[in-house]
């Protein structure tokens, strides 16, 4: 994680699409193509194929990196992400 958030990310809406924990999923941005590790710190649980609408009010802030492995084996780095 990142002493301070380094940076938002530009989308309306955020689909899950592989829980972690119930406050960490991997989740695709509103292009399909960029993906993300959402978090958050209020106790709010995910669940796959939860699709969250960003209010306009809203940011989406870069707060880390995160290291996953996909089924083919590649080692991937995705930033990790909240809702502010």
């Amino acid at each position: 994680m990142f002493p301070e958030e380094s940076g938002i990310i530009s989308t309306k809406q955020i689909k899950i699409f592989q829980t972690i924990k119930p406050n960490q999923a991997l989740a695709h941005t509103d292009n399909d193509k960029d993906i993300v590790l959402l978090t958050n710190e209020t106790g709010i649980s995910y669940y796959d194929d939860l699709v969250i609408k960003i209010p306009a009010n809203k940011q989406v802030g870069i707060i880390g990196t995160y290291q996953y492995s996909t089924k083919a084996g590649f080692r991937k780095t995705v930033p990790v992400v909240h809702i502010k």
